[in-house]
């Protein structure tokens, strides 16, 4: 089987999707530019090809140039190795051509979104979807680390925060380390911290605190959201039930099942790298 199949990537399957992460793809070019030609070629698509799987669904005459319904559906199975990313919607004649974006992801069920638009006069509506299709040799799986297993290992196995949620790390990394190959190798990246857990009130003042900063690296429109999401109650649920490691506890921990691998500091963040070999041994270890 295809060495790339035998990577494991993330140790949680079941690791909380974080609408932040859409918001790295945001792209300056695209939405600060003048004309809808220029906003295309910022995304690659200069020359877009119609697409029979693309509808748009628009009043040919609107009573109200303010606001026109705009519904857009994409044909998707909106699987994980199969969905639609992002769609882009565009006008010709508006003075910002790239009028909104939607994210999508597998959990949107289906690649519908609706919206009303300001249009300014007579003009062509242009709908740019972006998909994100698996490679061939590489399968998805959403699945409790604690009950996954494959009988013939994995050459590399990575993560990257997401084991501070699972209630008793030293089993996971004992799981983990049974899923790797002989001689493979591990990558695992978690947030530390000084204490356990980090107060609701601290995490909505940090993101109060960082809105002017969101409002110029991002636009009003997008701080506002982020804004917003990151002082949701369900969000701050999901916060509360981190638990942080220090550094100290970290590499305690994590040497008692890989010991002899290498820490490295990486801000807020920490890592182990590490191979394994015929003289690495586990030690046991209770719940830090």
């Amino acid at each position: 089987m295809n060495r790339i199949r035998r990577i494991l990537l993330g140790a949680l399957a079941a690791a909380v999707l974080k609408p932040l992460a859409a918001l790295a793809a945001w792209n300056k070019e695209a939405f600060g530019a003048k004309s809808a030609p220029d906003a295309l070629r910022s995304l690659d698509a200069a020359n877009p090809a119609p697409s029979k799987d693309l509808v748009i669904e628009a009043p040919q005459i609107a009573e109200n140039g303010n606001s026109v319904p705009l519904k857009i559906a994409v044909e998707s199975p909106m699987s994980a190795a199969d969905h639609v990313k992002t769609i882009f919607i565009f006008s010709e004649r508006n003075p910002v051509p790239n009028v909104v974006r939607f994210h999508l992801g597998p959990r949107s069920g289906a690649a519908r979104v609706q919206t009303s638009i300001r249009l300014a006069g007579t003009q062509k509506v242009i709908a740019i979807a972006r998909l994100r299709r698996s490679r061939p040799n590489i399968e998805y799986r959403v699945q409790d680390l604690r009950s996954f297993h494959d009988a013939e290992g994995f050459d590399l196995i990575f993560s990257s925060t997401t084991l501070h949620h699972v209630p008793d790390l030293p089993a996971a990394l004992t799981h983990v380390r049974g899923l790797l190959k002989p001689h493979g190798r591990i990558v695992l990246i978690d947030n530390v911290a000084p204490r356990p857990t980090v107060a609701r009130w601290r995490h909505i003042a940090g993101a109060v605190q960082r809105f002017p900063d969101d409002v110029l690296r991002l636009g009003r429109r997008d701080a506002a959201w982020l804004l917003k999401f990151q002082i949701s109650g369900p969000w701050l649920d999901h916060l509360a039930s981190d638990r942080f490691l220090n550094r100290k506890e970290f590499e305690r921990i994590y040497d008692s099942v890989f010991p002899g691998g290498r820490f490295v500091r990486l801000g807020y963040l920490h890592a182990l790298l590490w191979q394994d070999s015929p003289a690495n041994t586990v030690a046991g270890i209770g719940e830090a």
